[in-house]
């Protein structure tokens, strides 16, 4: 079992006194025991780790939901014993107060079984990690960054170096940028993890239209921090806290809005080489693939819109290049069919919700988000026997 798990900001930031990079790794949730899905997983984490521990002064933190979930990784990092690491237990408080009394008919409302079981929480698990890492980061001294990357990130040889020289040319308001990676590969195989390429095609189909997004990272145009893998100054970190609303689901849009807002700047550096940089999710069946369809499109039903959800990126018409690839490439045809069953079956689902009760929702780890038309906050919910 883990020796130490450490409990506030400033005791992780004092175990990595002296790193210039600190990897954040979030951990919902012990390693997968299922083979393929272990074998995915421990793929990821190894190469984002190999690439950490290339860094002359780099450490690891480890942010995760339970003292189970830390132990469960021992076994991967006996590779890595020279690479500095902390364990720290990070989960979202529950909502107390005026705003949690008010919420409360909120599973009543919705239809929920066993609506006395539920407990409201004031911020997603993500959101919690992300301000412990953030917190943190503030601590620490120098110039170095703190980095956030989704399990699904798959980090190649000198991807980090390539960030950080991006970050110093790009800056702004006196800092280096927060900078984030971008790749059109959406998704991809790993060696050993068995995903199907009817998933990866879908992916990579549903998260590909916008043939016009390259030259908008490029001029500064579109969102440049990103959830998937995003670097930040550890002196950038107490701006951003002081600015973002926990309450906003997005978390990646709203601390880009906060660097801005900081007069700081982000960018994406577009990286077309899958071996520096690319995504490979656990998508192994259909219902993998629908709760990624669903989120996506959750995350757009809180903006005004007629019918709802309209606005989401999946829903986008195609442009006339990808019309004609779909004439012309059947595997990709038989993609996008399959992401369009899937949307179209997501999108009836929430607005049939709305219609009955004001709001949508989507179940993503052990949580349930909950969201409404016109409110940009999302409400996150957690019922003991869904674990």
């Amino acid at each position: 079992m883990i020796s130490t798990l450490l409990d506030t900001p400033q005791a992780a930031a004092t175990a990595l006194e002296g790193c210039a990079v600190v990897d954040m790794e979030f951990m919902y949730r012990p390693r997968p025991l299922e083979p393929p899905r272990r074998a995915l997983f421990d793929s990821t984490l190894h190469l984002r780790l190999a690439e950490v521990a290339r860094q002359e002064r780099a450490g690891v933190c480890f942010l995760c939901a339970d003292e189970t979930a830390a132990a469960s990784l021992e076994p991967l990092l006996k590779a890595f014993a020279s690479l500095r690491r902390v364990y720290v237990v990070v989960n979202p408080p529950v909502m107390f107060g005026r705003d949690a009394l008010a919420d409360r008919q909120t599973p009543v409302q919705a239809g929920w079984e066993d609506p006395e079981g539920w407990t409201q929480y004031a911020v997603s698990d993500r959101w919690a990690r992300i301000r412990f890492a953030l917190e943190t980061a503030s601590v620490l001294a120098g110039s170095g960054y703190v980095v956030l990357p989704a399990h699904d990130a798959v980090w190649g040889s000198g991807l980090l170096g390539d960030l950080t020289s991006f970050s110093k040319l790009r800056g702004a308001g006196g800092l280096p940028a927060a900078v984030s990676p971008y790749s059109p590969w959406h998704h991809s195989a790993i060696p050993g993890a068995r995903l199907p390429q009817w998933g990866i095609d879908a992916i990579n189909a549903a998260f590909g239209r916008d043939l016009w997004l390259r030259w908008r990272l490029a001029c500064g145009a579109h969102q440049g921090f990103w959830g998937k893998t995003g670097l930040i100054p550890f002196q950038m970190s107490a701006e951003i806290l002081r600015r973002v609303d926990f309450r906003v689901w997005e978390d990646d849009l709203e601390i880009d809005r906060a660097i801005h807002e900081a007069g700081f700047a982000s960018c994406a550096l577009w990286i077309d080489d899958p071996l520096l940089y690319r995504q490979s999710l656990p998508i192994y069946n259909q219902e993998d693939l629908r709760q990624v369809i669903d989120r996506t499109i959750h995350y757009s039903l809180n903006i005004p819109a007629s019918p709802p959800g309209a606005t989401s990126l999946i829903l986008r018409e195609l442009a006339l290049p990808l019309r004609v690839r779909r004439r012309l490439d059947r595997r990709y045809a038989a993609a996008l069919a399959l992401v369009e069953r899937t949307a179209e079956a997501c999108v009836s689902a929430a607005r049939s919700r709305i219609a009955r009760c004001g709001m949508s929702w989507i179940d993503w780890g052990a949580y349930r988000y909950i969201v409404r038309v016109g409110d940009p906050f999302v409400q996150v919910w957690f019922h003991n026997e869904r674990v």
